[in-house]
């Protein structure tokens, strides 16, 4: 009985590694789809800088895909952004700036996105705010607030990569009191995800950081684009629902 016992064990371990070998691999992913919608024109002779809040994106991203999905597939490909910027610029100057809190671990980041990028990165010390305001201060924001305060007297158009509703009242004042009149802003991230105040600025772009930058080298998952009111159709959603009579007695 015991020698039966193992003589189908065997077997069955057997047809096991048989199957394991001959499985096919798997499907590979789909690559994410071409952009949508063409990145705006560039204007030619005008300058472009792109401000960079990393903090916030690679937040704002793991709270979209969920920390089950992070990985190497769901972060966005700086070197993407980078085409996509140069594409903007077309024939005008370039230059991009990003800003990182130090962590201990973000100065090869730093250096990669300088080398591979031709970003101009700063990793910046964390600062408190002293013995009344114990939490720690909002450096990277702090920074970018700076350097929008710092365009007023230049001539150049603006990309903004943040989801931060705090930048919008600098931006205004960009636009208000900036030197530049003809000014483009542009602001990239995860719509959805964005501050309502720039989607309802008439005078900001919105582009989409995964279907106009082509920012991930695959499509994010549970990923789902809001509906307009106007297009809801709730005819569609509920199909046959309700439409026959109740059969029985007390039918009408």
């Amino acid at each position: 009985m015991l020698a039966e016992l193992v003589r189908k064990r065997e077997q069955t371990s057997a047809a096991f590694l048989e199957r394991i070998q001959h499985r096919p691999s798997p499907s590979p992913t789909p690559a994410t789809p071409k952009k949508t919608t063409p990145p705006p024109s560039p204007r030619a002779d005008r300058p472009l800088i792109a401000l960079i809040d990393f903090e916030n994106i690679d937040g704002v991203v793991y709270d979209f895909v969920g920390p089950e999905n992070l990985g190497s597939e769901t972060r966005p490909d700086f070197r993407r952004v980078a085409g996509f910027f140069r594409e903007m610029a077309g024939a005008g100057d370039l230059k991009v700036l990003g800003f990182l809190q130090d962590n201990g671990r973000n100065f090869g980041f730093a250096t990669f996105l300088e080398k591979e990028c031709d970003f101009s990165v700063d990793v910046l010390t964390p600062e408190f705010g002293g013995p009344d305001c114990p939490r720690p201060r909002s450096i990277v924001d702090d920074a970018i607030i700076n350097a929008l305060a710092d365009l007023e007297e230049r001539y150049c158009d603006v990309i903004l990569m943040s989801h931060d509703g705090g930048y919008f009242e600098h931006l205004e004042r960009l636009r208000d009191h900036g030197a530049d009149r003809d000014r483009r802003f542009i602001v990239i991230g995860i719509p959805e995800m964005m501050k309502s105040w720039y989607r309802a600025a008439d005078w900001i772009e919105t582009l989409d950081l995964e279907h106009d930058v082509g920012a991930f080298r695959n499509p994010l998952p549970n990923r789902r684009r809001p509906t307009r009111v106007d297009d809801l159709n709730v005819s569609d959603a509920l199909d046959n629902f309700g439409l026959n009579p109740p059969d029985g007695p007390d039918a009408a």
